[in-house]
């Protein structure tokens, strides 16, 4: 590589470092020490598009009020549905690869939302074991759907095998419907009826982002899933993990790729009126975080 390039590469990278420092993030999230002696590890997704967008929003109003009409224009971008990596957030994955390589891997349970996907398949990219490590997408480690970005219609399509061919999406086969995958797993039987019925026959992603993004403006600043039916599919979630640790040796980890809120609700031990009173893990931005069910 001749002085040119070298420099050009050094420039790029000076410029994402300044752009991390403006979002508050850091492009490399050690983990804290002694995370190696935990049979279970926690990740939440690098730093998204729309996490860029709305920290943009906050850092320019110094988030002061949420609610604006602005801000709610940024949550509900038909742009921003199942939003991928931002540079940033692909940069933390890579940077955390030196640290699930030195891991004994068994299982990783993935979110089926692209930007968890994303991470996922970075972080394991050059691991030792990477084509022994079983990746399982739980539909239930989705976060909630509370903005466009939270919608994934595509998460059990052809499309997504395709890209990430060594992940396993077979929990996806219970869904009828794998484009409103999402309506059918909400733990409120009205609210799932509700939205059943104004899907009902529609089968064109497009059509269906357009009848979602409706109902959330419908109902902003409130959400379909509500905190109490997140709450009760995190539960599941958890469950399902405390069954599958008993089949697995305890020399060999388990890495969970999710979100922040369902990462909070996954390893809280009660719900409470507000999530920032709840006492779960609060995970950073591809950074490794020891749990113990």
């Amino acid at each position: 590589m001749d002085q040119i390039q070298q420099k050009t590469i050094d420039e790029a990278q000076q410029s994402l470092e300044e752009i991390a420092k403006l979002c508050n993030q850091q492009l490399e999230n050690p983990p804290d020490e002694g995370y190696k002696e935990s049979q279970i590890l926690l990740i939440r997704h690098g730093f998204s598009e729309y996490n860029y967008s709305i920290d943009t929003y906050h850092r320019q109003h110094d988030q002061k009020n949420i609610h604006t009409e602005e801000c709610r224009s940024i949550r509900l971008n038909v742009n921003d549905i199942d939003t991928p990596l931002h540079p940033i957030g692909i940069e933390q994955a890579k940077n955390s690869q030196k640290y699930v390589n030195d891991l004994d891997v068994h299982t990783v349970f993935i979110s089926p939302l692209f930007r968890t996907l994303q991470t996922a398949d970075l972080l394991f990219a050059n691991h030792p074991q990477k084509h022994l490590i079983k990746y399982i997408v739980l539909p239930e480690l989705s976060e909630g759907l509370c903005f466009s970005c939270s919608f994934a219609p595509l998460a059990f399509s052809d499309i997504r095998k395709n890209q990430f061919n060594n992940f396993d999406f077979s929990l996806g086969q219970k869904f009828s419907q794998k484009p409103a995958w999402q309506i059918e797993q909400i733990a409120c039987q009205d609210t799932m009826s509700r939205m059943q019925e104004k899907i009902k026959d529609i089968h064109d992603q497009d059509k269906l982002s357009e009848i979602y993004l409706q109902e959330l403006d419908s109902l902003y600043p409130s959400y379909i899933e509500t905190h109490d039916h997140l709450w009760i599919r995190a539960q599941q979630a958890r469950k399902y993990i405390e069954e599958y640790q008993k089949t697995v040796p305890k020399d060999k980890k388990i890495i969970i790729v999710s979100h922040y809120i369902l990462g909070l609700f996954l390893t809280s031990s009660k719900r409470s009126e507000s999530f920032h009173d709840m006492d779960g893990v609060r995970c950073k931005n591809s950074k490794l975080i020891p749990w113990k069910i």
